[in-house]
């Protein structure tokens, strides 16, 4: 009987391991994606990596979608932040 206390104890301490492991993943996926919409998009700033070339290819055939505030936003004040 002791053993199926700690073989519960134990996938119960493994289920809250990989609960707060997720938790900790998308915190920091939230937190890449508010740096790279609100930092490195408008400054027109490159990054390394599967970012950088996500953002070389935002930045060459950039369209317009509903998300993009600072896009309309520089839109609406006749600017444009394409690059070329």
């Amino acid at each position: 009987m002791n053993s199926d206390v700690k073989n519960h104890t134990r996938k119960f301490d493994i289920a809250v391991d990989i609960i707060r492991n997720l938790g900790l993943i998308g915190l920091g996926n939230t937190l890449i994606a508010v740096a790279v919409n609100g930092i490195v998009i408008p400054h027109q700033f490159l990054s390394g990596g599967v970012t950088g070339t996500a953002l070389l290819l935002h930045y060459l055939y950039h369209r317009t979608h509903a998300g993009s505030r600072h896009h309309r936003t520089q839109q609406t004040q006749g600017r444009s932040h394409h690059l070329g």
